[in-house]
């Protein structure tokens, strides 16, 4: 039998909705884990920059901020348990 691929995409619910369903909350052992950023859209105004040292760049990347190596592609870092 064939997967609903909507149930592969599924949203998870809201606090309060939660709540109302007896849902568990998703926890970190259970969310994705990123691995590599491709390209930036550029809809965001200066949300490129160049590091200090002129050998790391930082960018936005929805809602992660990627630190990378201009000399390695495969050398990134993600800042991503930002709360506000």
């Amino acid at each position: 039998m064939m997967q609903d691929p909507n149930q592969a995409m599924a949203i998870p619910p809201t606090g309060s909705q939660r709540a109302a369903t007896g849902a568990k909350a998703v926890t970190s052992s259970s969310q994705v884990e990123l691995d590599h950023a491709i390209g930036f859209s550029g809809k965001i105004v200066r949300s490129v920059h160049l590091h200090p040292n002129s050998k790391d760049y930082v960018l936005i990347a929805g809602c992660s901020i990627v630190i990378g190596d201009l000399s390695d592609p495969h050398n990134q870092n993600f800042l991503t348990a930002h709360d506000d």
